[in-house]
């Protein structure tokens, strides 16, 4: 698969205090770094970002309204399973993730942001 509208996502990191949200929860900062990758990834006319990730990743951004396509099977990765996924970037995808995360887009800037009635 090569093309320039596919991106590759590598790396997907928050540290965040565990006492800041319910278990079963994702982090706002989580859900604020999702919402803006899918936005960028609008705004940059990309068709689709993909990525390898644990499956336990898988999981968190299909909470968080961020499912993905899987490519192959998930294969043992060190002491992990991991997959690839393809997101099809679509203003339903990034509807899906503000809405599950109550994000808003501030006009001025477009960044996305908790929404101040959340």
């Amino acid at each position: 698969m090569r093309s320039p509208t596919i991106w590759e996502n590598s790396r997907f990191s928050v540290l965040h205090d565990p006492h800041e949200q319910p278990a079963c929860q994702i982090s706002p900062i989580t859900g604020e770094l999702l919402g803006g990758i899918v936005e960028v990834g609008i705004r940059a006319g990309l068709e689709f970002v993909v990525t390898v990730m644990d499956v336990a990743v898988e999981r968190v951004l299909r909470r968080a309204g961020c499912p993905c396509d899987r490519i192959g099977s998930p294969r043992r990765i060190g002491r992990g399973l991991a997959v690839a996924g393809l997101f099809e970037m679509t203003d339903e995808l990034l509807s899906s993730v503000r809405e599950r995360q109550r994000l808003t887009v501030l006009r001025r800037r477009g960044f996305a942001c908790n929404s101040p009635s959340a």
